[in-house]
């Protein structure tokens, strides 16, 4: 058979995209195909959850770089209160996954982890301080708890930290310290946005107590 249109297709597929979408396939089928099972004791709940964690571990092991299945393990765990050490390999593989981590905060919110949240949002705007979702999330979540005096004194230590970074950046680049207007380092972008959101709120709420005269 002779082929006659030898031109590249438009939407090409990797080998990568073929191996994904087959993986995929394959656990909607075995989802599919199996029955529901009942668990009356302890021992059959313990092998249930020994067969679930194997096939787990076998679709990462086949494919470890498809984060969608670390977030269907580490939310099969979540139900069994064991995900964190799931979300913590996950991260391994790719810290820059930005469903992963809002996942993993998810998870520990859901639960009222105030902890947990708080030490996972320092982390994410240290590890990615480009996305702005995180800081105005994490600016919401210290709004909600009113924890505003704390938060501003931990953001300033955060901030001197990376203030040192960058001048130890620019001056690697260019020899020279960049410096504002007034002589005084800028201000990292991120830190700026989180205070400015923190005294939006602020003037909004004495605003709208002052209007209603409290």
């Amino acid at each position: 058979m002779e082929v006659k249109n030898k031109m590249p297709a438009a939407v090409q597929i990797t080998a990568e995209q073929l191996l994904r979408e087959a993986v995929d396939r394959q656990l909607e089928d075995a989802a599919a195909a199996k029955p529901q099972q009942r668990i009356v004791d302890d021992e059959e709940l313990e092998v249930y959850r020994l067969n679930k964690r194997k096939e787990f571990e076998d679709s990462i092991r086949r494919q470890r770089h498809h984060i969608g299945t670390w977030i269907k393990y580490a939310l099969w765990e979540a139900a069994q209160r064991e995900a964190r050490s799931v979300f913590e390999r996950a991260l391994l593989v790719d810290y820059q996954n930005v469903s992963l981590w809002l996942k993993y905060i998810e998870m520990e919110s859901s639960n009222k982890f105030v902890v947990s949240c708080r030490n996972l949002y320092n982390r994410v705007c240290q590890l990615l301080p480009r996305v702005e979702q995180f800081w105005f999330k994490y600016a919401h979540m210290e709004e909600l708890l009113g924890n505003y005096a704390g938060q501003q004194q931990q953001q300033q230590q955060q901030q001197q930290q990376q203030q040192q970074q960058q001048q130890q950046q620019q001056q690697q680049q260019c020899g020279v310290c960049c410096r504002g207007p007034r002589g005084v380092p800028e201000q990292p972008a991120k830190s700026r946005v989180f205070f400015a959101v923190l005294q939006i709120r602020r003037k909004t709420q004495k605003h709208s107590k002052s209007s209603s005269g409290i």
